[in-house]
């Protein structure tokens, strides 16, 4: 027996569905099915809309795409019930049927033949084979799918038909008159497979197909019929194909067939028949008999001519009637054993539709029981049904329109109004969208799709400048064509057999390349159902102009006062000859500047433009704004605006930018110097002639779409802003005899530089106190020697604008005259200290008073500090310095200073050190200490530390410093020391007997030692 299998099979032949562009465009798969459009297709939509702004430009808005997944419909026949055959005992009878999936999507189907009650007794084997090659029996190798008891499965793709030939054994002790009755059927779970029988056959079921076998002692007609396509041609060429048919009839049984008619018609729509001439080879194998006329025969010498012939005929059916082309023939006697065959050719139309189905079945009429008719149950016999498919034939044309040419005129027409596979226009301007009209046809039988391409510029096949991109669209250029097949190429969409599609192919050149062609991209248009079928035609462009643009100045918000001539320049700008500021305004630090534009296009094609400004510009490159400068750009309605709208050729837009100076005064100087020009030199642009540097405020405009720009160059000049800050006034207390040091930090917070001197004045001088102010020569950055012993060329050390620390000489700036300053630059700052002497007879509680102050502004301003220093014996030393903890991990990274040597990032940490000492000669008692967390930053938990002893700087503390452990950060430590935090303030209690909430005693000569973290927010 042969093994069961179950197996897929799959279609070969596609169907492509013609498409019709409108205003929205339709993406369909390639695959048109019996119920519709194939399962899992992706269905997308994309919208256009054109329309024009206020200035009269055209434009175009393409909406997303729409997408859709087509879902599986469920359809499938059988066909049909085979109730008229005979046959003997131990014969196998072969019932033809054909399954069909009419669904969109591939399905499987269950198959299952089953014995059925009420006749005689069941077949004694009963099985089901896969017919492939349409003849109506089983081949050998051709496949098992079902057996009674044992079922099997098919799977077809959609609009796939199987032929299934159902073997039906008859016992070996049947006697005449019994019948064998059989059920093939056909499921699936997804739906109802249709009966094609008539009111679905004798069970009156869908799924479902009825055999019967009646036994019989007398002739037994068996009859199955073959095709052959005949492919003539090429593979590409259906124009001779023709199909031949051979026909086999077996009388199988025990008695004679009389009067055998074989009736083989064509379906005159798909064979080119119109003359019996045209059906060739017809031959015939096999005893035929023509006898004379015999009573036992029930005829005379019918439609033959010594023996059986079949004849090509008009009348194939017998009915009479001329015009049924086909093939028909007459046995008078067929004997039993006797197997007869013919065979012929016929010609099909050269312009059927790839996919069509070619199905032929012949019927046999014969008078088993000698009764003179044909009519008797059973004399009736349909053949199988052959099946043959056209196969696709691929063929493409791609031309230019040849018509509607107009030199100048960029719209699609081919400016040379002549058939010749070349779209040509004349010229277009650079960054215009050039338009080409192309036409595509489908020359081959069967739906195609056709996959649009042109080479990217640059690449073999097309000579436009490197940067046009190619996009194509229907006809009119108003949708765009997408991806109907998703296999990753635009393309036409479906077209049917000879149909034909105009498309535009649009031609984005790009900015700043002009001249002359000629400029030729090659489009290609490849059948999707057969890659090696393609056709080209050319899109040519002969020149491609230059763009222009010119930018003025205007007296006011809402007037443009260019000079309407597209081939002048305003206000223009060379580099090479630094010409001055058109206009030049001034204002004051934080101020905002307004000036006043015009920009006219001077381009043959619509345009807008990118809105910029810089400080500087070389020829090439427009430099950015310095440091804080911004700038915003407003139409004349105050609207702000990046860019102007699309200006029509010669069209002219008013706009406004406003100039924002910085209010940090170190980016908005009153005399200003830079290298606008890229010479590498700095210059100083003086558009007012007030005597100091002004600001280049360079504006340009620049095509969004093209090469052209223009650039002019304004100036604006930041007033004078003298600002200088002295800080800060402080206290202390010192022994009789002692000293004292306080830290100052003079800063030019202005945008002008400054000359300065410092002095300082005791209130108890007449008493024998006395100060020294002191500058850092050295670059240490401790304070070394009086500013007062200062000789000219000293080195004093400062810290720049940039927070660099660096030297000036003292009183010889190479830009002023000598004498006795130094000169601090917008954003620059001195440290310096003031140390204060108490003579050893000063009373305790006296106070001093010392005046530190900065003159400047050639001894017209000054700033003062005042330091209080109070005479006490028991005098305490509070020293604040801070460290880097970029990790986090409690750590300092580097030495405590009180200005930190590093920079903290956000996120990082800061370790905060106090020490206290008690520098006098009397214990100080309850000794508290307040800190707070200082802005931009948060406090980390459990941070607090102390200890006794002078922790020193270093990043590793010289005491012990001892953590507080607990949640609200306030804990007693052993060593008597005690601290706590309260929202942004912490406390420390230190010295000898310090309890919880108050401080104990700091003998002298001792020290205790705090810190805590932040983080850096």
């Amino acid at each position: 027996m042969k093994q069961r299998q179950k197996f897929t099979l799959k279609r070969t032949v596609w169907a492509f569905p013609a498409l019709i562009f409108l205003g929205s465009l339709l993406a369909f798969a390639p695959n048109i099915w019996a119920v519709g459009t194939e399962v899992g297709t992706l269905i997308q939509n994309q919208a256009t809309a054109t329309y024009k702004d206020a200035n009269n430009n055209s434009h175009t808005a393409q909406s997303n795409l729409g997408n859709i997944e087509v879902e599986q419909i469920y359809n499938a026949s059988l066909d049909e019930d085979r109730q008229n055959k005979t046959g003997a005992a131990g014969q196998t009878v072969y019932f033809p049927h054909t399954l069909n999936n009419t669904g969109n999507g591939q399905d499987t189907y269950t198959i299952t033949v089953d014995q059925v009650a009420g006749d005689t007794g069941d077949f004694a084997l009963l099985e089901v084979y896969l017919d492939e090659n349409n003849n109506g029996i089983p081949d050998p190798g051709e496949t098992l799918v079902a057996s009674a008891g044992s079922p099997g499965t098919i799977t077809l793709d959609p609009d796939q038909q199987v032929s299934l030939v159902v073997g039906g054994t008859i016992p070996g002790g049947a006697v005449a008159g019994n019948t064998f009755d059989s059920t093939l059927t056909a499921t699936t779970p997804n739906g109802a497979v249709d009966d094609l029988t008539a009111g679905n056959g004798v069970d009156g079921l869908e799924g479902t197909n009825q055999n019967k076998v009646t036994v019989t002692d007398g002739p037994i007609l068996n009859v199955t019929k073959s095709s052959t396509y005949n492919h003539q041609n090429t593979f590409n060429d259906i124009s001779d194909d023709t199909i031949t048919y051979v026909i086999t009839v077996t009388n199988t049984g025990q008695g004679t067939a009389y009067n055998v008619d074989y009736q083989d018609v064509l379906d005159l729509t798909k064979f080119s028949v119109t003359d019996v001439a045209h059906i060739t080879g017809v031959s015939s194998n096999g005893n035929f008999m023509d006898t004379p006329s015999d009573p036992d025969e029930g005829s005379q010498n019918s439609n033959t001519v010594e023996g059986f012939s079949p004849l090509a005929t008009n009348d194939a059916n017998g009915d009479g009637t001329a015009g049924d082309f086909g093939v028909r023939g007459h046995d008078d006697v067929l004997p039993p054993n006797t197997t007869i065959s013919f065979q012929y050719t016929a010609p099909l139309f050269d312009t059927l539709a790839a996919g069509v189905h070619i199905e032929n079945e012949v019927t046999i009429l014969s008078d088993n029981d000698d009764d003179g008719n044909t009519t008797d149950p059973g004399e009736t016999l349909l053949s199988n049904k052959t099946i043959d498919t056209i196969p696709q034939t691929y063929g493409v044309t791609a031309t230019d329109t040849g018509a509607n040419g107009a030199n100048g005129v960029n719209d699609g027409g081919d400016d040379d109004n002549t058939s010749n596979d070349k779209q040509f226009v004349d010229t277009a301007a650079a960054g215009d969208t050039v338009l080409f009209s192309n036409v595509i046809t489908n020359t081959g039988n069967g739906d195609d799709i056709f996959e649009i391409k042109v080479p990217n510029a640059g690449e073999a096949g097309n000579t436009f400048p490197v940067g046009t991109v190619f996009t194509f669209w229907n006809a009119t250029g108003d949708t765009a064509l997408i991806d109907t097949n998703t296999n990753g190429a635009v393309d036409t969409g479906p077209l049917a057999a000879g149909a034909s599609v105009n498309i535009m192919v649009k031609a984005k050149l790009p900015a700043g390349v002009f001249g002359a062609g000629p400029y030729e991209g090659t489009l290609t248009a490849t059948s999707a159902g057969n890659s090696t079928i393609d056709d080209t035609a050319v899109e040519a462009l002969a020149a491609i102009t230059q763009p222009a643009v010119d930018l003025s100045n205007s007296s006011g918000k809402t007037v443009c006062e260019s000079d309407g001539d597209p081939n002048a320049n305003k206000h223009p700008y060379d580099p090479v000859t630094s010409p001055g500021p058109v206009d030049t305004l001034s204002g004051n630090i934080g101020a905002n500047i307004p000036f006043y534009l015009c920009v006219q296009n001077d381009a043959g094609v619509s345009d807008s433009f990118q809105l910029s400004v810089g400080s500087s510009y070389d020829g090439a490159t427009l430099g950015s704004l310095p440091a804080g400068w911004t700038v915003i750009f407003h139409d004349k309605d105050d609207n702000v605006i990046t860019t102007t709208p699309a200006l029509p050729p010669g069209g002219t837009y008013i706009f406004h930018v406003h100039i924002v100076v910085p209010a940090d005064p170190t980016q908005a100087l009153a005399d200003f110097t830079s290298d606008y020009d890229g010479d590498g030199a700095d210059e100083t642009l003086d558009g007012n002639s007030d005597g100091d540097g002004d600001y280049p405020i360079f504006i340009q405009v620049k095509s969004n779409n093209t090469s052209a720009f223009d650039i002019k160059l304004d100036a604006l000049d930041v007033n004078d802003k003298e600002d200088v800050t002295l800080i800060t006034n402080q206290t202390g207390q010192i022994e009789p005899g002692g000293s004292i040091t306080y830290n100052h930090t003079l800063r030019n917070e202005g945008n002008t530089e400054e000359l300065l001197s410092i002095s300082g004045a005791n209130s108890l001088a007449g008493s024998g106190w006395g100060n020294s102010i002191l500058v850092d020569t050295t670059g240490d950055g401790k304070p070394d020697k009086p500013f007062s012993a200062l000789v000219a060329g000293d080195p004093v050390f400062y810290y720049r604008g940039d927070n660099t620390y660096a030297s000036q000489p003292y009183g010889a700036d190479p830009n002023y005259p000598a004498g006795d300053y130094i000169v601090l630059g917008p954003g620059e700052k001195l440290n310096f200290t003031a140390q204060v002497f108490a003579p050893s007879s000063s009373p305790d509680g006296t106070t001093d008073t010392l005046t530190v102050t900065a003159t400047y502004n050639g001894g017209a301003s000054t700033v003062n500090n005042t330091d209080l220093t109070t005479v006490q014996r028991g005098q305490l030393r509070l020293v604040k310095t801070v460290a880097i903890d970029a990790g986090c991990d409690g750590v300092a990274d580097e030495a405590f200073l009180e200005t930190a040597s590093s920079k903290a990032q956000p996120g990082q940490c800061v370790v905060w050190q106090l020490v206290i000492t008690n520098e006098g000669t009397a214990p100080a008692s309850e000794v508290e200490i307040n800190d707070s967390i200082p802005a931009y930053s948060a406090y980390v938990i459990n941070s607090i530390v102390s200890g006794v002893g002078d922790a020193t700087t270093a990043a590793a503390p010289a005491v012990t410093l001892n953590a507080n452990t607990d949640a609200d950060d306030n804990e007693t430590h052993a060593n008597g020391y005690f601290a706590k935090k309260v929202g942004n303030t912490i406390t420390f209690y230190v010295g000898a007997g310090a309890l919880q909430s108050k401080g104990g005693v700091l003998t002298p000569g001792s020290a205790a030692s705090m810190r805590f973290r932040t983080r850096v927010e």
